[in-house]
């Protein structure tokens, strides 16, 4: 039975209920016989929920009633098995299920109902979204609150932030540092000699727009990967050609 379809072509007496029989692997869902021969399927939570049995009338109350309790159903089991592969913010969750043409009303009602009991909750998924990250793919503070944000989490992006880099023991200087240090091990010679270069120097104006570009697209404004760059990176990285890119086990 889909929101839309509804039981449609009812006789003016109400049909009544012949048989209920399991479907699914696990019988999660349930297909409801009807005296006039017709048969739909819903969620067995939703039958479970109503108490629907045999002989009972469907009536135009009790349909619209199975309808959103089947829907309900479907929408929360959808939030449910998407967070089992990952976290999800609520945003992303909304938007899943708008895709899936449920009724905005209870697609709201579904995520507030989950979220009272702590199963949808933006703030624990900021924090795994960062820590995420720092661990594998460190970025700046800039990336990291504007990526939250795009996923629909800003008033608790900043506090998020704060969190896992007390948890990790990291400050936003030290990624900046293992980040460059990964960049600058997978150049070419050419440009770390033109980095090594004086001020003024074309190659090392050109080097160092790229640098700068690679540090501003992870979110470390150009200040710092300055210092970072003049604190001596350079003076301790492999002998050139190396093609070493991991620091820590991150990608960075």
């Amino acid at each position: 039975m889909t929101p839309e379809a509804g039981f449609g072509g009812r006789p003016a007496a109400a049909p009544t209920v012949v048989e209920l029989r399991a479907r699914g692997r696990e019988a999660d869902r349930t297909e409801v016989v009807l005296s006039d021969e017709r048969s739909f399927t819903i969620a067995t939570e939703a039958v479970l929920v109503l108490g629907l049995s045999r002989e009972a009338p469907i009536d135009a109350h009790l349909e619209a009633r199975l309808v959103e309790a089947d829907l309900r159903f479907r929408a929360r089991d959808l939030v449910l098995r998407a967070l089992t592969r990952r976290a999800h913010s609520r945003r992303e969750l909304k938007d899943r299920l708008r895709r899936k043409e449920f009724p905005a009303r209870l697609i709201g009602e579904v995520l507030d109902e989950l979220e009272a009991v702590g199963l949808v909750d933006d703030r624990a998924f900021a924090e795994a979204y960062v820590r995420d990250r720092v661990r594998l793919r460190p970025r700046g503070r800039r990336a990291l609150v504007a990526e939250l944000a795009r996923k629909g989490v800003r008033d608790d992006a900043d506090d998020a932030i704060e969190a896992v880099f007390e948890d990790e023991g990291v400050s936003e200087r030290a990624l900046a540092r293992e980040v460059a240090e990964g960049w600058l091990r997978r150049q070419p010679h050419t440009v770390l000699a033109g980095l090594a270069e004086g001020f003024g120097s074309k190659a090392r104006e050109r080097a160092l727009r790229r640098y700068l570009g690679f540090m501003g697209r992870r979110g470390f404004g150009a200040g710092l990967a300055r210092e970072v760059l003049d604190d001596g990176v350079l003076d301790e990285l492999d002998p050139p050609g190396s093609t070493t890119s991991e620091a820590g086990g991150r990608r960075v």
